[in-house]
């Protein structure tokens, strides 16, 4: 491994595997990632999990090819250089593939332009995005802003992909549609994030056929929680007949909620958004955590860690060097399906989606119940 620090700009040459088949040159990837943890925790775990996609750490599928790669990742938190700079300063490197940005008010500036400029596919040839291609106005690179002269051809292929709730989201409102649920209630945080969960959970649950009843978002006290359930249960039962409980809330709140259904003699299933994490809970407050369902990934199913959302964050890196070293897009896009320690990975248009499992705490225990890396 070597590496070197100039401008915020660090570039390590990993050698990741060899196989029946290595590939002639390295893959270059640039990646653009928040390392300062006082601004993002989600930047360095990123890294960490592409930097230990190493033959030691190869656990996940045996495959046919495998490439070195030389990983170059720019610190989009680094107060010394612009953003923008940093974005044509990745583009100047011509990778074969480019990640990021991570951060979204970095991706708020590429919306902010009046066209996203790329180089042709000659250039760079992949784009992997955690953010909406929707959003962005893309155009090709006019050659005289780069030092290259392969301008000649198509854009990179591009793949939007999720490191936050957007895949926790669909792949649990997935089950509960498939499962027969057709009339729901949400339950989410009082801030401009848990408005934007209401809107996308709504959004994709109304595009499946179903129907939210209701919605309710909680604040900071405790003492209101039981009020806020029984309103929401009141307009529900008005509104139509409930079929099921969907929440994204932080422990003390899960907790609270099988209780107070107990309480007011309801049997609909909950569902929760992310994992609850009962590591250093007794017995009877996990028992409160009782029969809720929620996605986990593969390699986290009967784990209980506190850094559970940041090891989230190291798979997700993980897989992303494993799909490009392996050279694993081609096949994704033929209708293929790669098992990663994040997710089964699918291609659906320019999104690069994942399965997850569903798991439902049972008492003390984590039970599976649905998972495709057990169903194939």
């Amino acid at each position: 491994m070597r590496s070197s620090l100039n401008g915020g700009i660090l570039s390590v040459a990993l050698l990741l595997s060899f196989s029946v088949h290595s590939c002639p040159e390295p893959i270059s990837v640039v990646a653009l990632l928040p390392l300062n943890s006082e601004v993002s925790s989600f930047g360095t775990p990123f890294l960490d999990g592409m930097l230990s996609a190493s033959v030691d750490d190869l656990d996940v599928t045996a495959t046919d090819v495998s490439c070195e790669v030389d990983i170059t990742y720019l610190d989009t938190t680094d107060e010394s250089v612009s953003f923008v700079t940093q974005w044509y300063s990745a583009l100047e490197m011509e990778p074969d593939y480019l990640i990021g940005p991570l951060l979204k008010h970095n991706q708020q500036q590429l919306i902010d332009m009046d066209r996203v400029e790329l180089p042709t596919r000659e250039s760079i040839g992949y784009w992997l995005y955690p953010g909406e291609f929707s959003k962005l106005t893309i155009s090709k690179l006019n050659s005289r802003k780069l030092n290259s002269r392969k301008q000649d051809g198509s854009l990179p292929q591009l793949y939007q992909f999720s490191i936050g709730n957007n895949e926790k989201i669909r792949n649990v409102l997935s089950y509960g549609w498939e499962q027969g649920l057709h009339n729901i209630s949400i339950i989410l945080p009082n801030s401009e994030f848990g408005s934007g969960m209401a809107e996308e959970m709504r959004e994709l649950w109304e595009e499946m056929g179903g129907v939210v009843l209701a919605e309710s978002h909680y604040g900071e006290r405790y003492s209101n929680f039981g009020k806020l359930v029984e309103d929401l249960l009141k307009v529900s039962d008005a509104e139509g007949a409930l079929d099921g409980l969907f929440i994204f809330a932080d422990e003390a709140h899960l907790q609270m909620i099988v209780p107070l259904l107990n309480y007011y003699g309801r049997s609909e299933p909950v569902f929760s958004v992310s994992a609850p994490l009962a590591d250093g809970l007794s017995e009877s407050e996990r028992l409160d955590l009782n029969s809720i369902i929620y996605p986990q990934q593969p390699s986290l199913v009967g784990e209980y860690r506190v850094d559970d959302l940041l090891l989230q964050i190291e798979n997700i890196g993980f897989d992303m060097v494993n799909l490009i070293r392996e050279e694993k897009f081609g096949e994704l896009q033929q209708g293929e399906f790669y098992q990663g320690r994040a997710g089964e990975y699918v291609v659906e248009g320019e999104r690069l989606e994942r399965e997850l499992c569903m798991v439902q705490q049972q008492r003390s225990k984590r039970v599976v119940l649905q998972c495709p890396s057990l169903e194939r």
